[in-house]
C-alpha cells in the first residue's frame, strides 16, 4: 500500500503503524522543527521525512523498536531523495 501525502511518496509495511490523524498533525509540526530531531516511534517516517524535507539544514534520526519499521522508513527516505533523515532501532 502506498500514500502520498505532504508532498512525499510514502510505501507502507503490513506490520507497520499506518499514519492515522495523529500522526499527519505530529508531521504538520514537524514541519516547523530546525536543527537536530529526533523522532520515537517513526512508523513509516512520515513525521522525520517532513521534518527533513522542510530544511535540508535539518539532521533527523527515527528510531523505532520494531524492524519493519526502520527498513520500512530508511525506504521511503531513498524513494523521497532524503538525506538528511536516517533511522534505526
Amino acid at each position: 500500500m502506498e500514500i502520498t501525502h505532504f508532498g512525499l511518496a510514502l510505501r507502507l509495511h503490513p506490520d507497520v503503524y499506518a499514519p492515522a490523524e495523529d500522526s499527519f498533525m505530529l508531521a504538520s509540526g514537524a514541519s516547523a522543527l530546525q536543527g537536530s530531531v529526533l523522532e520515537i516511534g517513526c512508523g513509516c517516517g512520515l513525521s522525520s521525512l517532513v521534518c527533513a524535507k522542510s530544511d535540508d539544514r535539518n539532521s533527523v534520526l527515527g528510531v523505532d523498536i520494531n524492524r519493519h519499521a526502520v527498513d520500512c522508513s530508511s525506504d521511503n527516505a531513498i524513494r523521497n531523495a532524503i538525506p538528511n533523515a536516517r533511522f534505526t532501532e
